[in-house]
C-alpha cells in the first residue's frame, strides 16, 4: 500500500464524484465554532481539498448536510443502513 498524502479533519467519506473520477465527496471539522462538518471534494492525487460553499441559513443547504452526514441513504426502491 502506498501512502498518496495525509489529509487531517476529515469525518466521513461520502463518495465518489462522478464528473470527476479523482474526486471524493468528504465531510470535515469545522474551521469555525458552529461544530457542523465543512462539505468538501478530495483531490485523491493531490490530497488537496476544495470546499463547496454552504449557506446555514439555507433550509436546503442545511437538510443537504443533514443527508450526508446521515449513515443510511435511500437510493431510489433500495436503502443502504450502516450497522
Amino acid at each position: 500500500m502506498t501512502n498518496l498524502s495525509a489529509v487531517t479533519g476529515i469525518r466521513k467519506l461520502v463518495g465518489f464524484n462522478k464528473d470527476g473520477p479523482d474526486q471524493v465527496l468528504v465531510l470535515v471539522v469545522a474551521h469555525d465554532s458552529s461544530g457542523h462538518p465543512e462539505v468538501a471534494f478530495l483531490s485523491v492525487s493531490g490530497g488537496k481539498l476544495a470546499p463547496l460553499s454552504y449557506d446555514p441559513s439555507s433550509r436546503e443547504d442545511r437538510h443537504m448536510l443533514k443527508h450526508l452526514s446521515a449513515w443510511d441513504h435511500d437510493y431510489g426502491e433500495t436503502s443502504a443502513y450502516i450497522n
